[in-house]
């Protein structure tokens, strides 16, 4: 009796580990066909884009100190978050890749595509025309035509200004001096003094402006397309820069923008920014003294 238990118990522990075997090795079963990516590249190894725009400007854009910057058409800031959404192209899934002669390009809308993107100055990628009923799009790297998800045309299509920064200055900026229309703030000793004076402008004051000035982020960036603006001038020098950088200063009822006139480029600000960048704290009231309870 005990011996057949034993048995028993045997032969179940047998059927337990075969099922088990089934289970994790799939015998039989074809493994996942392994994904393709659009470029051998990968994504953090991106340091260069170049877009060009069949119906705008070149736009260079580079990585430094893990900060992207415009390089052409500005030299200026550009904004992290669009510059790296544009790395993500290079490992982009391809779902069919087929070789693609001259004499196809056409029929994909490869002949004059609407965008081409270099990266690293060594893999180009052209976006074509809509792959029909897949939402998808045709995009040529080499002589390869690949089908890809379609959302990228229209996110690298994007206006020269949107591949520029929010930031008003350069990243880890210091400033050395800050000249605004009605006054101006210079260090002495290690110190922010105004100049001429601002009655009750406190130490911490002035250190609060300088960061404001030091991080300061808009709300929009545009083409400022006047030719001769008017407004009161501001001037930043920072620290390594041999010339200050000059913005004018524009107010329209609650609208404040700072324009960069020596590059045609302007920045909206908030309401709250604006008071913060161009006007001292004002000085709380006192309290009104509190008057003793006479008891009748």
């Amino acid at each position: 009796m005990m011996r057949s238990r034993t048995l028993l118990n045997l032969s179940l522990l047998g059927v337990v580990t075969v099922l088990v075997l089934i289970t994790v090795l799939n015998p039989g079963k074809s493994p996942p066909p392994t994904e393709t990516h659009l470029t051998p590249l990968k994504q953090a190894d991106v340091m260069h884009i170049l877009l060009q725009q069949a119906q705008g400007n070149d736009i260079e854009l580079e990585k430094q100190n893990g900060h992207w910057w415009m390089r052409k058409p500005y030299n200026l800031p550009a904004n992290n978050f669009r510059a790296d959404s544009a790395t993500k192209l290079v490992e982009e899934t391809s779902y069919s890749q087929h070789p693609l002669s001259k004499a196809d390009e056409a029929k994909y809308g490869l002949d004059k595509p609407a965008l081409r993107i270099t990266y690293n100055n060594s893999v180009t990628i052209a976006l074509g025309g809509n792959a029909p009923l897949q939402q998808r799009r045709y995009a040529q790297v080499g002589e390869t035509l690949h089908t890809i998800n379609d959302s990228y045309n229209y996110s690298l299509a994007e206006s020269t200004t949107s591949f520029i920064g929010y930031a008003l200055l350069p990243p880890q900026s210091k400033l050395t001096r800050l000249e605004l229309p009605d006054f101006t703030l210079l260090q002495e000793k290690g110190e922010w003094k105004t100049q001429p004076a601002q009655k009750l402008a406190s130490g911490d004051d002035l250190n609060e402006m300088i960061s404001y000035w030091e991080n300061a982020q808009s709300l929009e960036v545009f083409t400022s397309k006047d030719r001769s603006p008017k407004g009161n001038t501001i001037r930043v020098s920072l620290v390594g820069q041999d010339k200050p950088i000059s913005f004018l200063l524009q107010r329209n009822g609650d609208d404040t923008s700072l324009i960069r006139t020596d590059l045609g480029i302007g920045y909206r600000l908030s309401h709250d920014s604006a008071e913060q960048l161009l006007s001292l704290p004002k000085p709380e009231k006192p309290a009104a003294p509190v008057k003793p309870v006479t008891k009748k």
